[in-house]
């Protein structure tokens, strides 16, 4: 009997990187911004440009910040236009994750996501790694008709998690592709394949490529916050304060913005 073929889908963030993975042999890809900080919505021209490049399936990550998985009304907003956005630019699927504040998958507002990306591929992403029980969740999705997941087992790594990838595979057999991903490089892909039993892997190393001009630059990232798991907003009282004072400066002045 011939053996099963494994799919390769590749993580990137730019056209070139695309091309060269599907060069390399990928069979999809998932395609973000930021990959520094787990991956955001990338610009519609880069969609527009990989999804005509590429002789694949583009599925593209929507997720409007960094930070946690629990977007305010606002950004929900923003992500449904985004889906609808990505579509007209090409998009296979959709790649996104919503939590509610004790950590479960968010099940409204998922079936929200999956109806505005009819005839696409929803993927719900690593934020099922952050609820409080993987498999639970991986059936809650598989009732919610989302197309894959893309898991890690809850651990930091797709081969610490294993055992528990291959229970949720087990759980949504038939109903819920599973996609490992976490730590996933040429010599540990074995490993991963036998202990999870699934036939699809989500892989993107990467190498650190510093620009020469910013090299010696100021510092353009909020480390702290990005450390801290946190996302940036506005501090609408120091922006006010900041007005505010500008306005002492120069009571009489009305600037008018440029169009």
């Amino acid at each position: 009997m011939p053996r099963q073929s494994i799919l390769i889908e590749a993580c990137v963030s730019s056209a070139a990187d695309a091309a060269a993975a599907v060069e390399a042999g990928a069979h999809r890809i998932e395609l973000c911004a930021a990959l520094e900080v787990g991956g955001l919505t990338p610009s519609i021209g880069l969609i527009q440009r990989v999804s005509a490049a590429v002789s694949v399936p583009v599925m593209v990550m929507i997720r409007p910040r960094v930070g946690d998985f629990t977007p305010s009304d606002d950004e929900f907003v923003t992500m449904l236009a985004d889906i609808a956005a990505a579509k007209r630019a090409g998009a296979a699927g959709v790649v996104f994750g919503l939590l509610t504040p004790n950590g479960e998958v968010d099940a409204p507002r998922t079936k929200l996501i999956v109806d505005a990306a009819e005839g696409l591929q929803t993927v719900f992403n690593r934020a099922i790694d952050f609820t409080p029980n993987p498999v639970a969740a991986a059936t809650k999705l598989a009732d919610l008709s989302v197309t894959r997941v893309l898991t890690s087992g809850g651990a930091t790594t797709a081969l610490e998690g294993a055992a528990t990838i291959r229970q949720m595979a087990k759980q949504t057999a038939d109903h819920l592709e599973i996609l490992p991903g976490g730590g996933v490089r040429a010599a540990n892909i074995a490993s991963i394949l036998e202990a999870t039993g699934c036939r699809q892997l989500h892989l993107g190393p990467g190498i650190a490529e510093q620009g020469p001009i910013l090299l010696n630059g100021p510092a353009l990232t909020d480390t702290t916050t990005l450390s801290s798991g946190a996302h940036r907003k506005l501090d609408a009282a120091a922006f006010d304060k900041a007005i505010r004072t500008a306005s002492s400066l120069a009571p009489d002045s009305n600037p008018k913005p440029t169009r």
